[in-house]
């Protein structure tokens, strides 16, 4: 049973007295109902309540008291009080249920009272309840919900037929005064009451999904689908991968073959979550084009959403290596982007970077240059929108292009120095040193050094013994070999071992370099690392 205190407690938080009309004079005859805390709810809530259109199944027939049942009573009315038949009380309510239905609940109101100070004397404890239950009705029409509360927690304790549309009307009104516990409760109750209703399933996922409760939520949609309910299958696709990611691709096809389906916005939404979960699969692609496509249909190509998944196309494009449709779609996003927000923001820059990732795929290394270039600047003057290591990574990408083209990246590498970014001036170090800039990459490596954690020295320092190999300076280079050797992981010094052998070997002292490949060899063995066999030819050239 609810608490009163609950309900008094959502009532207060929620009700507005100066709202109210003044009713009191027209309600003082009531003797059901104590008038005197008579509010005015101010609907705050979200909740899609549409206000009951009253089919009054609840009606009653003088067909159940027969003409001779009545003649047979008639010698007793000088003892009792001659009660009105339900025939008869459903006679005279006409005209207030239609007043009900229209929505004219004052008019209603005012005709039910005069009509029970009238016949007062004639109400059986049924007719008492059936009035009631008109009461409820019209109370919830004029939002008083803490007199329709008063009544109607009575009124579901009844054996009525007019209790489940009563515990209907609670449901909404705890919903409008965002009492969700309130709601879930009744709502419950209503399910217990009667047959497996799929519709009363649904309201109850959306109860459970206002609470914040997914999972329940989740099952009660499954529940009212599986009864036949396809508006719950929407529901279904909205929380299902977050719940249950094994069964939404089967739910996710139901609804995307599903012709009655109209709302578009969620089959959009129901393909794009399919391609991420199909992901590297080629259906994820397609599923991406046909979502924005639905997308361009329903919102316009310059809506934000739009705009959003065409982005998101284009970098699926680069997964796929479709660089030339990628760069279309880039190419669109940015012209729709600059006509809406101008181009210092982050979705034009981010757009922008990608495009010259394009660009270099497809060998346009000129166009690649110039869109890093300008994407370069805009990012430095939006800094307030811009992470440095975006820009840092901007300024890699320029010298990583400059050095594919042969040109002279000197003024970028000073710049990317001035980042103090030890990942980047490792990896640029890299780059240059298989394009056979030994010097730049040697200096490059020291200054990453001099930035670097504990953790990158080592790797550091390996790249750099590299290159002194290169360079002919022996020496240096088995240095920097041994000492990362001592900080190195057993499993990765056999790359130690046979480097070191490799540069013993180069400056031809070959027993050195044996001793080294022997070691890198029985390591090899020890953890059964796959480069066994190539250190086996190795061996055979001594």
């Amino acid at each position: 049973m609810l608490t009163e205190k609950s309900l008094d407690d959502s009532l207060n938080d929620s009700l507005q007295p100066s709202q109210l009309k003044n009713l009191e004079e027209e309600f003082e005859t009531n003797q059901m109902i104590n008038q005197e805390s008579s509010v005015k709810l101010v609907n705050n809530s979200s909740y899609n309540y549409v206000k009951p259109q009253c089919s009054y199944r609840y009606t009653y027939s003088s067909e159940e008291h027969s003409s001779d049942e009545e003649e047979c009573q008639s010698s007793k009315i000088q003892q009792q009080p001659q009660f009105l038949t339900f025939g008869q009380i459903d006679s005279n309510m006409g005209e207030i249920k239609e007043l009900i239905k229209q929505h004219n609940y004052q008019q209603a109101y005012q005709q039910l009272v005069r009509f029970q100070e009238a016949k007062q004397d004639q109400l059986s404890q049924e007719n008492k309840q059936y009035l009631q239950y008109l009461f409820t009705q019209i109370y919830f029409g004029l939002q008083m919900y803490r007199e329709m509360f008063q009544i109607a927690n009575q009124i579901i304790n009844y054996d009525r037929d007019y209790v489940d549309h009563t515990l209907d009307m609670l449901i909404n009104a705890s919903l409008l005064i965002n009492n969700l516990e309130l709601a879930l409760q009744y709502q419950l109750q209503l399910i217990n009451r009667s047959n497996y209703d799929q519709n009363e399933q649904l309201r109850l996922g959306k109860i459970y999904m206002l609470l914040g409760k997914p999972v329940e939520a989740y099952f009660s949609f499954l529940g009212s689908y599986k009864a036949g309910n396809q508006e719950a299958l929407e529901q279904l696709i909205e929380i299902g991968n977050d719940v249950d990611q094994r069964a939404f691709p089967e739910l996710a096809y139901k609804y995307i073959n599903n012709k009655s389906q109209k709302n578009h916005k969620v089959l959009a939404k129901t393909l794009f979550t399919l391609s991420k979960i199909e992901y590297p699969n080629k259906t994820s692609l397609q599923h991406q084009e046909q979502g924005y496509s639905i997308l361009v249909q329903v919102n316009g190509v310059n809506d934000q959403n739009t705009i959003k998944a065409l982005c998101n196309l284009a970098c699926m494009r680069l997964q796929f290596q479709q660089w030339q449709e990628a760069e279309k779609d880039f190419e669109l996003c940015l012209q729709i982007i600059s006509q809406l927000e101008g181009q210092a923001n982050k979705q034009f820059i981010f757009c922008l970077q990608k495009l010259s990732q394009c660009q270099y795929q497809s060998k346009k290394y000129e166009q690649s240059l110039e869109t890093l270039e300008r994407c370069f600047n805009l990012s430095s003057q939006s800094m307030n929108v811009i992470k440095k290591e975006f820009l840092d990574r901007l300024l890699f990408n320029i010298a990583y292009v400059k050095i594919t083209m042969k040109q002279n990246c000197s003024d970028t590498l000073a710049k990317l120095v001035t980042t103090q970014n030890s990942v980047l001036l490792n990896e640029i170090g890299i780059i240059l040193q298989k394009h056979e800039y030994i010097d730049e990459a040697i200096e490059l490596y020291n200054e990453a050094l001099n930035w670097s954690t504990n953790d990158q020295h080592v790797l550091i320092s390996f790249n750099l013994a590299g290159c002194y190999g290169l360079k002919k300076d022996y020496t240096r280079s088995v240095d920097l070999y041994k000492q990362c050797s001592i900080e190195m992981d057993d499993r990765l010094k056999c790359d130690i071992e046979r480097k070191i052998s490799q540069v013993y070997y180069s400056c031809s002292k070959f027993r050195e370099s044996l001793f080294h490949l022997k070691r890198a060899y029985q390591l090899a063995k020890e953890f059964n690392l796959d480069c066994i066999s190539e250190i086996k030819q190795e061996l055979k050239k001594f």
